[in-house]
């Protein structure tokens, strides 16, 4: 790698594509770091939810950038992506494991990167799956399985942050249709975990 001399620092763009990218080790290491982070604080899983399913949470979207795109500085902050897109992207990280739901697309781009960590479920729409109505369906049912099992999930709050919000966010909604009550139990998600 070329050091980083004046003229690259005039000019950041430059100098970033001088860096390797972005390696499985290196996600591996984050995904462990969160994975300390969820054991530490005695959650079952942490959740991330990217997109309109999550009302753009900022939070899942600046850690889902960081973990699976590598991003880091201002860049992990809204102010750019160079990644995969993480609109259609959840994920849940427990101390020993991850669950990811993704579309086929992007579970490719994303494979190579994701290929050391252990024991990863991810659950990927077929290709064949075209229909709005039943990838939403099938959206839906992976995000329940993904909570399966967990009884304490843990959402990256702002500071002072209130976890109502939450509810509102269209993928953890449909976890409170009467629809799937046989596979959730019932009621609204912040209440069951």
């Amino acid at each position: 790698m070329e050091s980083l001399n004046s003229a690259a620092l005039t000019n950041p763009e430059q100098a970033i594509k001088g860096l390797p990218p972005y390696s499985a080790v290196e996600a591996l290491q984050r995904l462990q770091t969160l994975q300390r982070v969820c054991a530490t604080l005695s959650l079952d899983g942490i959740l991330f939810v990217g997109g309109v399913d999550g009302k753009h949470h900022e939070a899942s979207h600046e850690v889902l950038a960081w973990l699976l795109n590598g991003e880091s500085g201002r860049v992990v902050f809204g102010r750019g992506s160079g990644g995969v897109d993480m609109e259609e992207v959840v994920l849940v990280i427990t101390p020993t494991a991850a669950r990811l739901y993704c579309p086929a697309a992007i579970w490719q781009a994303l494979a190579p990167r994701l290929g050391l960590w252990p024991r990863l479920q991810v659950h990927s729409p077929a290709a064949s799956l075209e229909e709005a109505e039943v990838l939403e369906e099938h959206k839906i049912r992976a995000f329940i399985a993904m909570l399966e099992g967990l009884q304490a999930v843990g959402i990256p709050l702002p500071e002072q942050g209130d976890a109502k919000p939450i509810e509102q966010w269209p993928l953890v909604q449909a976890y409170a249709l009467q629809d799937f009550e046989a596979l959730t139990g019932g009621g609204f998600l912040t209440q069951r975990l």
